[in-house]
This record gives C-alpha cells, structure tokens and sequence, in this order.
C-alpha cells in the first residue's frame, strides 16, 4: 500500500555456483513515481501503479514487479504479475500402484481402467514412478509363487529387496541373474495404459524409473549394489535394454535412489552410481534424466547432494533435484533447495510424502520452486469408503469385489485444480494475495493462456487484478462434496480486473479462454 516500505535481498553466484558478497548489485526502478528503490534494495511504494524493481550485476539481471495500491484496496484482492516468471511445471507425479499385487483381484479387475482413466482425465497426473527393486537381480523369480498362493504376501515382500549378484564382472549381464515377473506386471498393467490416455489427449507420459533398495532388517547386506557402482550401472542397463526389447521405449528419468536414509547409501555412493550408469547408458545411446537425492528428511537434500556432486564427474549430470518431506521440513530448508539448484541449474522436485495436500504443494510451488510434485501412489483398496485416506490419490471400496467403488480422496480433489489445469510446460508466474484467508497460485501455458487457482475455506468473493482481458471459465472442487464443479465465468476487462467467488471451502481455477473485444 501506499507508503509501505518492502526489503529485496539478491543472491548472485559465479560461473562455478559459488556464491558472491561484494560488490552488491545496482537496483533500479522502472517508474520512481510509484515504487522506489535505493542502493540497498528497500522499495518505497510512492503512488498507485505498477513498477518494475531491477537487480543487475554486470551481466546477470532479475526482476520483480511491484504494484502499489491504495489504503482502499484490502480483503479479498489478489494480484497477478505476468511480467514474473518462475519455474516451467514438469508434471505431476504418482507411485504406479493401484492395489494390483494384494487388493482383491477381481475388484482390481474391474477398477483398474477407472482409476487409470480418471487419474489422466480428472485429476490430471503426468509422470508415474515405477520401482525398480533391488530384488530384480536374482536366480529365482517370487512372482509367479506369490500370484499362484503358492508364497503368502509376507514371504513376497520379503524378496522385494534382496539382491543376489548375476556374476562376478559387473561389465557383462547374465540375463538369467534378472527377473522381470513383478517389473513387467507394473508396466503392463499401469504404465502403458496410462501412455495411451495420454497420448488420446496429445499428451504423453513422464516414465521415472526409481531403484529401491531399502534395509528391511539391521545389517550389512550381502549384496548391496550401490555400494559397486558398476553393479548398480549395470542392473540399470539391463533394465533399459530389457524394457527397450519388450516394450519399446525406455524410462525418461532414473531416480538414483528412494530415500537414501532408508538404505544406509551415502551421497559419494549416489554419485559414484550417477557417473558409472550415465556413462554406461550414453554408451548403449540411452540419454535419460536423472533425478536425486530424493531424501526422507528435506534437510538432507543438500548434503546428500553435495556430496553427489563432489564425485569427479558427478556435475553436470543431475538434472532435478527432489526431496521428500516427512521430517526436516521449513521454509528457510525450502529456500536452501531453490538457491542450490539455482546455482546448479537444475529444477526441483518434491516426491513424496504421504498424506500432503494443497498447503503443502503450495509451499513446496511457491518456496522451493518445485517443476514436480508427488504425493504418494494412485490408489489402494479398503472394505469401506475412505475418501479421507491421505496416502492415496483414489481410495476404492472393495467390500463387494464385484462392484468396486472409486473414491477421489480429499485431498486430490484440491490437488486436481492445479493437476488438471496447469499442464507441463507451464510457467508458474507472479501472484499476491491481500487475504491471509485466500491462497493463490498463477500460471501461463505455453498457448500464452493465464491460469489462477485460489484456495480457500471460507467463502469469499475476490478480485483478480492483473490480468490479460478475456472471458475466464471457472471451475473448482470441494474438499469433502462435489468434484469438478463449473461456476459463472470470470469476465477481465480492459483494467485487468476480474471477480469470482468461492462457495466454501474448495480450491478454484480459472483459465482464460476468450479475449474481450
């Protein structure tokens, strides 16, 4: 507001990604008359308007806009700057599982398609991660014990991560040490029907292919293939080989390792793997992503990554950086994440943590800046509904197996309007709320189309200001009701403003559609 002062601080890094301190960088205001700045960053909001704040420093630049209101515009109002530019969306993820392996098998039967379907159609999924277990390198394959009764669940899992080494040279694969019973089920029964939904909209499927290798029991185990970096190299190749002969198309990316922590896998083991598998995969002319450190703990993504990247070789070959945040999580951890991948040029990823929803995807957006974002798998069964259930994105009733209900959780029906809506390739750009009771989001698609999405618990009217004029359809969930509601259209005239109003306590979109003559 008007006579309101506001501190900006800038971070600048040399061409190896150390940081600088001197000298500060020169700040400049496109329009003095509305907001000022002086020599160290402290804006002074002068008159109503719109300005442009500046940080150079020889070369480099960065902006934000500032816009100054009067003492009148409070409440419900917030403020759109596409001038602001912040990180490009990559996708939205989910865990490949649906119950296929331990739900009832003529409820999956029935429920599979549905969930699939919807998880592309309604709530707008783009990237599915799929395991690759450790256990996949063994003499023997449980899978086909386990789907006959002829092993009980408990002896399976049991297996999931017990690695038997294929042969003394990590350089030349025995394709008998490698089963492919429990990986293959995962890509036949999840991974290409969801490329065919999405391929029906022109869209296609982010595949992140992520080696699990957690220490079920204390111990050292016999056979711990990152600890070898060729073994790990190799179990990868294959996996690739393997996919590129039966199904003709390899993963996008490799997520080095689930949860490091879990696995007693230090960040030097994660980068010794990242440049052995690179090299051996560009060899045989696969070129994938690669994505990590992917922590339980979100204060750990740094060291761990750190300690990636000081491996000889290691920089330059990550290209996300992810953590999980069950534990160790804030907001100065969150702008740590941002400003090392900054200075690394990578994007950032939050992939995991079950029971997250909207405020945790709106932090994870807003402060690390993440391109990615996962809460946890597709869905799972139950013997009643529970749309409440927090780790999955559909929650099915199976308590009649032959009539299987699909329940879209709680949470996903919020995640849904930035899911469905905000598409890879999106840029996440500039927006303020003035309502501590209403949280916003903005996006521009690569069609140049801005994109709003407001979340609330109470109902409110709002103000949109700063928008490109247009007809805006509006769309939005309920938390606990109604799904994927259209509401009246938000008109944005030659001012920039618009209104619309929440009913309650949902998450709304709005997307321009029609330019106003």
């Amino acid at each position: 507001t008007v006579g309101a002062q506001a501190q900006h601080d800038a971070l600048w890094f040399d061409g190896e990604g150390v940081p600088l301190t001197a000298p500060g960088p020169t700040w400049r205001s496109s329009r003095p008359a509305v907001a000022s700045v002086d020599p160290r960053g402290r804006i002074q909001a002068v008159a109503p308007g719109e300005a442009i704040i500046e940080a150079t420093h020889d070369a480099a630049r960065a902006l934000t806009v500032v816009r100054v209101v009067s003492d009148a515009d409070t409440g419900a109002v917030v403020d759109v700057a596409p001038a602001v530019r912040h990180q490009v969306i990559n996708g939205w993820e989910a865990v490949a599982g649906i119950g296929e392996a331990d739900c009832h098998p003529d409820a999956v039967a029935r429920y599979r398609d549905e969930v699939l379907r919807r998880a592309v159609d309604e709530l707008g999924i783009t990237r599915l991660r799929i395991a690759l277990r450790s256990g996949t390198e063994s003499r023997h394959d449980p899978w086909p014990d386990y789907r006959a009764g002829r092993m009980r669940y408990a002896e399976w899992r049991a297996t999931w991560m017990v690695a038997t080494n294929d042969n003394a040279d990590p350089m030349v694969a025995d394709p008998a040490g490698f089963q492919w019973g429990w990986f293959d089920t995962q890509v036949e029964t999840m991974v290409l029907p969801m490329r065919a939904h999405l391929a029906r909209r022109g869209e296609r499927l982010y595949v992140n292919l992520n080696y699990v290798d957690f220490f079920l029991t204390r111990g050292v185990k016999p056979f711990a293939q990152m600890r070898e970096a060729e073994e790990y190299a190799e179990l990868v190749l294959v996996t690739f080989q393997h996919m590129q002969e039966r199904f003709g198309f390899v993963p996008d990316a490799v997520e080095l390792n689930l949860e490091p922590e879990n696995a007693a896998y230090t960040g030097a083991d994660m980068g010794r793997a990242l440049v052995a598998t690179q090299r051996r995969l560009a060899a045989a002319g696969f070129h994938p992503e690669f994505i990590g450190p992917s922590t339980t703990r979100a204060a750990n993504a740094l060291p761990w990554h750190d300690a990636m990247l000081a491996i000889p070789g290691a920089r330059g070959l990550l290209d996300e950086l992810s953590y999980h945040t069950y534990t160790g999580v804030s907001t100065p951890t969150r702008q740590a994440i941002r400003i090392r991948a900054l200075r690394d040029s990578l994007r950032v990823s939050m992939l995991e943590h079950i029971g997250a929803g909207f405020d945790g995807l709106y932090q994870d957006l807003t402060v690390a800046h993440v391109s990615a974002w996962e809460q946890f798998t597709l869905a799972y069964c139950g013997m009643r509904s529970q749309p409440g259930n927090g780790g999955v994105y559909y929650q099915v009733d199976q308590s009649n197996p032959q009539e299987p209900r699909v329940n879209i959780t709680y949470e996903a029906r919020l995640l849904r309007q930035v899911f469905a809506w905000v598409r890879p390739g999106a840029v996440r750009i500039g927006a303020v709320s003035q309502d501590t009771g209403v949280r916003v989001l903005a996006f521009v698609d690569t069609a140049g189309r801005e994109t709003v999405v407001l979340r609330a618990r109470q109902p409110r009217e709002v103000r949109v200001r700063g928008l490109s004029p247009g007809r805006y359809v509006a769309n939005y969930s309920e938390r606990t009701g109604r799904v994927a509601v259209d509401a009246e259209p938000m008109i944005v005239g030659a001012d920039g403003e618009g209104r619309v109003r929440l009913p309650g306590d949902v998450a709304l979109t709005v997307q321009r559609r029609e330019v106003v003559p």
